[in-house]
């Protein structure tokens, strides 16, 4: 298992890992996304590959928040593919993401996930993640923050 930084040439594997989080995504899209992000200097996109092949990607951003005088971060996507989970890869992967988090002076981590994900709530829990409010979202012209 090896977690390293994301490429352009992860595209189709990010596509379809984004597709399994309900995220339904082209190579072409992201492509692009992984470009874009690669130039903001407060952003970082790991991938996990077992076997040569792509099983699991994640994103970091440190923020400046209003309320701290020290930065946040938040994880932008966390995902394992079906056919890897329950393997500890999820949790590496956090580790990692946790670990730049830190490396960058950090106050904590945050994240959302949705209220239909279950599985990946118990597993946030135990990783010592706690519930600390609701995320609410608002379309603004033809986007479905339901999605």
């Amino acid at each position: 298992m090896e977690i390293r930084e994301a490429r352009t040439d992860d595209a189709a594997a990010v596509a379809a890992l984004l597709g399994e989080l309900g995220y339904p995504t082209s190579e072409e899209q992201a492509a692009l996304r992984l470009e874009r992000l690669r130039e903001e200097p407060q952003t970082l996109v790991l991938v996990v590959e077992v076997d040569g092949a792509v099983a699991a990607l994640g994103g970091i951003r440190s923020e400046r928040p209003l309320e701290y005088d020290e930065p946040w971060a938040r994880v932008i996507a966390l995902v394992v593919g079906e056919q890897h989970r329950g393997r500890g890869i999820g949790a590496r992967l956090l580790d990692a993401l946790e670990a730049e988090a830190s490396s960058r002076g950090c106050l904590a981590v945050a994240l959302t996930s949705g209220n239909h994900r279950h599985e990946a709530h118990a597993f946030y829990e135990r990783r010592g993640y706690e519930a600390t409010g609701k995320r609410f979202a608002k379309g603004l012209s033809n986007f479905n923050p339901m999605s």
